[in-house]
């Protein structure tokens, strides 16, 4: 019983203190950063959550819309005509 007490009092595991110390200053660094760190990952969640709720999830990208697919198709179709118009580099009949 004594050596678990003594593990318990001078180091502890499972994301708190690793290692042996009874240093004031590790102690007080550990303490706050804990503190720290809990703040953040609430505030995270808290964005997360409120993102969520202001705006539905997406499930496609804007390149994926029907709008979008039309007018990209109409691009195509005017480069295709614009470069039907130009010589062919190419093309040695001329």
């Amino acid at each position: 019983m004594a050596i678990a007490t003594t593990f318990m009092r001078y180091g502890h595991g499972q994301n708190g203190i690793i290692g042996i110390t009874l240093r004031p200053e590790t102690l007080k660094t550990w303490a706050y950063s804990m503190h720290a760190c809990n703040k953040v990952v609430g505030n995270l969640d808290s964005m997360r959550d409120h993102e969520q709720q202001k705006c539905p999830s997406q499930t496609h990208h804007n390149e994926e819309m029907k709008a979008r697919m039309k007018s990209d198709g109409e691009d195509r179709k005017h480069l295709r005509e614009k470069l039907e118009l130009c010589i062919d580099p190419l093309n040695n009949d001329l």
